[in-house]
């Protein structure tokens, strides 16, 4: 692995509950150095946002977490580590399918208009710094049945009928994101221009939902802490965070 330390530490579970929070009680166990992975067969109940849970076919997809100690960022500076980690699986699968991949807000990927995957970013803040990132993310690879999610999630398989090596797209990862950690702690608005350029839905109309209503908007960007940048009909710009806004598709 072409690392400096993202990988060099690997734990590898059969199966586990989470891998985010089986890193933090290891954490706060033994500790763990910086750049750890935990990464496993089987995770029974991962997370992802707004409580959802991310169901994975066993032995068939990535489900990994990683560790850093980003104490370089302050705390209202968060979204960074989403910029960093969705521009690395950007990178890690835009040259194995033909159909367009995109970020879409605030935390997943996709093929087109179906979702490949997803990350769950959990902070520990020490003192306004970051002071722990556990960042767990999912990557549909191998997997073929989505079941009644067919029509909203996809896989690099059923895009590129193509099987994948789940260790070897986990060293890719490793080093995408290392480079866009190194990058950002550099200078914290290197990646913006690239996450804003790759946005799913980006100066399209499309339909959210909002406070339980349907709306059409177009989107504009993301705000440097994280919320969405949109305009309405009238062109008038308004921002949310994700909990006020979701995407209808």
């Amino acid at each position: 692995m072409n690392t400096l330390f993202v990988g060099q530490h690997i734990l590898r579970l059969d199966k586990i509950d989470s891998t985010n929070e089986h890193a933090f009680a290891l954490l706060r166990e033994v500790g763990l150095p910086e750049g750890s992975v935990i990464t496993a067969e089987n995770q029974s109940s991962g997370k992802g946002q707004r409580g959802n849970t991310w169901n994975s076919e066993p032995g068939k997809n990535l489900t990994a977490s990683f560790v850093f100690k980003p104490q370089f960022l302050d705390a209202e500076d968060y979204f960074y580590l989403t910029k960093i980690t969705t521009i690395a699986i950007f990178n890690v699968i835009k040259d194995k399918v033909e159909l367009p991949v995109k970020i879409k807000w605030p935390n997943d990927i996709y093929i087109d208009n179906r979702k490949v995957g997803g990350i769950l970013i959990e902070n520990q803040l020490k003192g306004s710094r970051i002071g722990t990132t556990v960042i767990g993310i999912g990557l549909n690879v191998n997997q073929i049945d989505f079941g009644q999610l067919s029509n909203k999630a996809t896989s690099l398989k059923i895009e590129s009928d193509k099987h994948y090596s789940i260790d070897y797209l986990l060293t890719e990862v490793c080093e995408h994101l290392e480079a866009n950690y190194l990058r950002v702690k550099a200078n914290k608005h290197d990646l913006d221009r690239l996450f804003e350029k790759q946005l799913f839905g980006l100066n399209q109309w499309k339909t959210f939902e909002v406070d339980g209503v349907p709306i059409e908007l177009m989107i504009k960007g993301v705000s440097p802490h994280g919320r969405l940048e949109v305009i309405d009909r009238d062109e008038t710009p308004q921002k949310y965070d994700f909990r006020q806004i979701k995407f209808m598709i």
